[in-house]
């Protein structure tokens, strides 16, 4: 299942427990195999983390660059 999209607490845990029921059922998280469900713990708030700064930077890069407008030059 996606991770969804946002920086909130709520959303990063929800990101989290979707990824322990992923290393639960597959025992794998995408494409690493943790050694043990402590290791897929970690590595699992360090993706949802991750993805949720990824959510609020591409946030500030759309708002931080307005469109200019096209000047014509002869």
């Amino acid at each position: 299942m996606p991770l969804k999209k946002g920086s909130s607490e709520q959303t990063v845990s929800s990101n989290i427990k979707t990824l322990m029921h992923e290393y639960q059922d597959k025992g794998s998280i995408g494409t690493s195999t943790p050694a043990n469900a402590a290791r897929a713990q970690q590595q699992a708030v360090a993706i949802a983390l991750n993805s949720a700064r990824d959510n609020v930077k591409s946030k500030q890069t759309s708002i931080a660059t307005p469109k200019r407008p096209s000047v014509k030059r002869k």
